[in-house]
């Protein structure tokens, strides 16, 4: 906390903005954290504007989680010509992206509350293949209810705020735990049946995401990130 106090005091909110952006590509820095000490901050010098700390945290998260889809995206073509080398069958591959298409909206928002998977959920939409557009919705979504409600009440509350929050991501984990380890014993025990419903939901043979699909989405997500700020801080 106190070196990432220090780079807000030298550099405000871009010190946020930076940090919680390289969490939610896929990088193991502590974002929520940055968000938390610049609403500290924020609240106790009143050098920074708290909209504008949380502004910046809810664009940074989305636009962060956005490079981490097109990096799973990307790593899709891979996992498809190199997967039998890792034991990622056609099969899997194709449960892995109806797991997204069906559950993948509630994973994004839920993620953005729990460590590791704030910073691999991008990844794992990207991976998977999740809907471009549903991915958005969910991303916008997550991050701006995440940056607002810890954000605020950090700013609101304080230290009384963290002790609460420590004792509430104790919680979460195990919960987030649970509901994983749950998951993967019910996957591999109805693996054959869960496979036999993606390749009925997704028939046909797996297929590389092609450049210009990749160009198309960048540019409607760049679109969108460019105009999230602006609209948030009309």
């Amino acid at each position: 906390m106190h070196a990432i106090t220090s780079l807000i005091h030298d550099y405000g909110v871009l010190a946020v903005a930076v940090v919680v952006a390289l969490e939610c590509i896929g990088l193991p820095v502590p974002g929520e954290t940055a968000l938390l000490g610049a609403a500290v901050y924020a609240g106790t010098t009143h050098d920074l504007n708290i909209f504008s700390v949380l502004i910046t945290a809810a664009a940074a998260a989305i636009i962060g989680r956005m490079i981490g889809y097109f990096i799973g995206w990307e790593f899709h073509g891979l996992l498809i010509r190199y997967g039998n080398y890792i034991r990622m069958t056609e099969g899997r591959i194709k449960l892995g992206q109806y797991l997204f298409l069906q559950h993948g909206g509630k994973v994004i928002v839920v993620a953005q509350f729990v460590p590791i998977l704030r910073t691999i959920a991008g990844v794992l939409a990207g991976v998977n293949m999740m809907p471009w557009r549903r991915f958005v919705v969910t991303n916008v979504v997550g991050a701006c209810i995440w940056a607002a409600s810890y954000g605020y009440a950090e700013y609101t509350f304080g230290h009384q705020f963290r002790r609460l929050e420590a004792s509430a991501m104790v919680v979460l984990g195990i919960i987030t735990a649970a509901i994983i380890t749950f998951g993967v014993v019910f996957i591999r025990r109805h693996e054959a049946q869960l496979i036999a419903k993606a390749q009925a939901a997704l028939p046909g043979p797996l297929d590389v995401p092609q450049r210009s699909q990749r160009s198309a989405k960048l540019a409607t997500f760049s679109k969108n990130a460019i105009r999230l700020p602006r609209v948030a801080g009309e």
